[in-house]
């Protein structure tokens, strides 16, 4: 299995794995916000499996926010990138977690309770131990095995439900010592909620959003010196919003 860092670790690399994650996404997504315009689009909605939580709004419905970065002066453009980037950090940051989440899926659990071993790249062996709380509630560990050694080192800890990951928390251990720690629920009437920190590292690294039902949403993205927070509504089938974009030197400010 290919190994990807999380987004809190990317910066302008976040445009090369858009692709990658809107076809994640396409295959297993929140649907508590994105809806369907006629019956084709409703049919295929409905063919898709709710899983986890995601901020979909700003991708599903940017036609808004582009518009309004070509309309804005040459020297305001880039500003508009950079919020774009950022806001766009806190969709791609739903990825990695669904990655990990595939480990322990329906049926892991009915096979093997999501107790297992596995080759993974380099000749090294992942192990999956898992612990149940229920029948649905679980607590799962991951380990790896370098090649030619017997040391298991843990590299994940998750605690979710099946089947569909609405709410949970993760915890994985980065090689430089570090902990990404990750958040995540779904309230009753639909709202989603996430939060992910680095803790202990070099990086001051945040990304945190709270997305409506009603597709109205807000984030806020923290990589080093650099804070993006924005906040939206949907208008028709555009988004409508404000954001603030600040670096060590000052704060600017846009909207769309």
């Amino acid at each position: 299995m290919k190994q990807f860092r999380t987004a809190l670790g990317f910066s302008l690399t976040l445009i090369t794995l858009d692709g990658y994650a809107a076809s994640l996404q396409d295959k297993n997504i929140s649907k508590s916000c994105v809806g369907a315009k006629d019956e084709k689009d409703k049919k295929n909605l409905q063919q898709k499996e709710d899983i986890f939580v995601g901020l979909n709004s700003f991708t599903a419905y940017k036609q808004g926010f582009n518009q309004k970065m070509k309309e804005v002066p040459v020297k305001d453009k880039m500003l508009y990138a950079y919020a774009g980037i950022g806001i766009s950090a806190a969709s791609l940051q739903t990825a990695f977690p669904l990655l990990q989440l595939a480990l322990c899926n329906e049926e892991y659990a009915i096979d093997n309770k999501c107790h297992y071993n596995k080759p993974i790249y380099g000749g090294h062996l992942m192990s999956i131990e898992t612990n149940w709380k229920t029948d649905t509630q679980y607590t799962m560990t991951k380990y790896v095995t370098s090649a030619g050694s017997t040391t298991k080192t843990k590299k994940l800890i998750i605690s979710s439900e099946l089947p569909n990951y609405w709410n949970g928390s993760m915890k994985l251990f980065n090689d430089d010592g570090s902990q990404t720690e990750l958040s995540w629920s779904r309230s009753d009437n639909g709202t989603e909620y996430y939060d992910s920190r680095i803790i202990g590292g070099t990086d001051n690294s945040s990304i945190a959003f709270t997305e409506y039902p009603d597709c109205s949403a807000n984030t806020k993205y923290v990589k080093n010196d650099v804070e993006i927070t924005a906040n939206w509504s949907l208008v028709g089938d555009k988004t409508t919003g404000k954001f603030e974009y600040c670096n060590k030197k000052d704060c600017r400010y846009g909207e769309w």
